[in-house]
């Protein structure tokens, strides 16, 4: 292709804009950030579920393997650098047991790892116990158990770090009836039980705890299957960490029967997300204040490409970004799942991350991270020539520093990204208006010329 013919092609892209194809800035864009690492354990073997969980602080990655270890099925979890891909830790508690599933949740944040074993049998079986980690290290430094713990509670699963508590589900335990669930917050310094989490109106079955985020001081809990409108619509609560008061219940308006509402959660610096996987076509998430537990907005995706696409599956927040799952997604093959990125701290919306290696039923997203411009996913177990295999995870990077012309973030500038561009211009995706005055025209095409013609360094 001539150098005029790329710029004919880039007129006509901005003529159709122009006569009316213009782009709203609550759409989803093309992602910012370019896919850096895929990440596997050193002695990864198939359906170890390498993957099922993850999380991501100040340049390390954690992940969960509940499946692996050295006892069948006692699981590990491995410390990996965000930037290189090395591994720099495995994780094995220092008391592991057959069935354990060490590994089935994770969080990292302020120099500890918390580690949840759903299986364990602590106080009976399947009752369940966590453990910290030291994250530079990887020295294991305490081992908590509920004070009342019983059989099948599967305590551990799911667990949140952050302001010097570590709180942990119990979405089994059956205080409010049986399966109702339960949340205990422990300091993370001494592994002192501080309080124990239960719903004003809480009733079997809620699944109260099946979801958790702390921040500055406040505790959001997920019961996915609460009957606020309906059959497993779902609902989520916020309590203060110290005291354990509830001080308020989130209810979407309006919601639905089998939404499963509070499925995922969300909490940082005042704003709360939850998701609702199940909700209308293909689910929405919701954003709350977390002082007034007022609804802030309500969010979908851009486009639905098939019904069910299990949007809000999974969420993550941190510094204004917000991160979304979609493991139905068929954007890039039946059910192989997709990861949305969106700014709240600016309006434009950013876009989408696919798997490099993307394929039919990966269901890619269940899991998922954000922090330091860095975003984690998973895809705990994926089929490739119809076997089940040890799974993967992805490591994502703002593509603040990287080169404007490539635009198809394959880390190489050509033609195609020629194409890109020309697509993202017809189709009114918000990062093409490269000088961000929120119009598409001519001057972006100019910034995008005079970027493509000085090339990547």
């Amino acid at each position: 292709m001539q150098d005029c013919e790329v710029i004919v092609r880039l007129l006509r892209a901005v003529l159709l804009v122009t006569l009316g194809y213009g782009f709203s800035g609550e759409a989803w864009g093309q992602a910012f950030y370019y896919e850096q690492l895929v990440l596997e354990s050193s002695d990864r073997f198939d359906v170890d579920m390498f993957g099922e969980s993850v999380s991501v602080w100040n340049g390390l990655v954690v992940v969960g393997a509940p499946r692996g270890g050295d006892l069948y099925r006692s699981g590990a979890a491995y410390i990996f650098d965000a930037d290189s891909g090395e591994e720099l830790a495995r994780l094995i508690p220092d008391d592991a047991m057959i069935g354990d599933h060490f590994g089935y949740s994770v969080d990292i944040k302020d120099g500890l790892i918390a580690v949840g074993a759903s299986r364990k049998n602590e106080a009976g079986i399947d009752s369940g116990a966590v453990y910290l980690f030291d994250s530079y290290s990887g020295v294991q430094v305490l081992k908590l158990a509920p004070d009342d713990g019983e059989a099948e509670d599967w305590f551990g699963f799911p667990v949140a770090l952050g302001d010097g508590i570590v709180a942990v589900g119990a979405y089994n335990d059956d205080d409010n009836g049986e399966n109702s669930g339960s949340v205990y917050v422990f300091d993370s310094n001494t592994g002192q039980q501080l309080v124990k989490l239960l719903a004003e109106d809480g009733e079997a079955d809620d699944l109260f705890g099946v979801s958790i985020s702390v921040d500055d001081g406040i505790v959001a809990v997920g019961a996915m299957l609460e009957d606020v409108y309906g059959s497993d619509s779902g609902s989520a609560y916020l309590f203060q960490a110290d005291t354990g008061e509830q001080i308020a219940k989130l209810i979407p308006g309006p919601g639905g029967g089998g939404s499963h509402f509070g499925r995922s959660i969300g909490v940082d610096d005042g704003i709360v997300v939850v998701g609702a996987p199940n909700y209308g076509l293909g689910g929405e998430i919701y954003l709350f204040d977390s002082i007034s537990g007022e609804e802030i907005v309500r969010m979908q995706p851009y486009q639905f490409v098939q019904g069910n696409e299990a949007f809000g599956v999974s969420v993550s927040l941190s510094a204004g970004m917000i991160v979304v799952g979609a493991t139905n997604s068929a954007q890039n093959q039946i059910q192989s799942g997709v990861v949305y990125v969106a700014s709240l701290i600016q309006e434009v919306t950013y876009g989408v991350l696919l798997p490099s290696d993307g394929e039919h039923r990966d269901y890619f997203g269940p899991v998922i991270d954000i922090d330091g411009g860095v975003v984690v996913s998973t895809k705990p177990i994926y089929i490739e020539n119809g076997y089940e295999h040890s799974g993967l995870v992805y490591v994502y990077t703002s593509l603040e520093n990287q080169c404007p012309a490539d635009v198809n973030q394959n880390r190489e500038y050509d033609l195609n990204d020629v194409l890109h561009f020309e697509s993202l211009m017809l189709y009114r995706y918000p990062n093409a208006d490269i000088n961000e005055d929120g119009m598409l025209d001519f001057f972006d095409i100019s910034l995008f010329l005079t970027a493509f013609s000085a090339g990547c360094p």
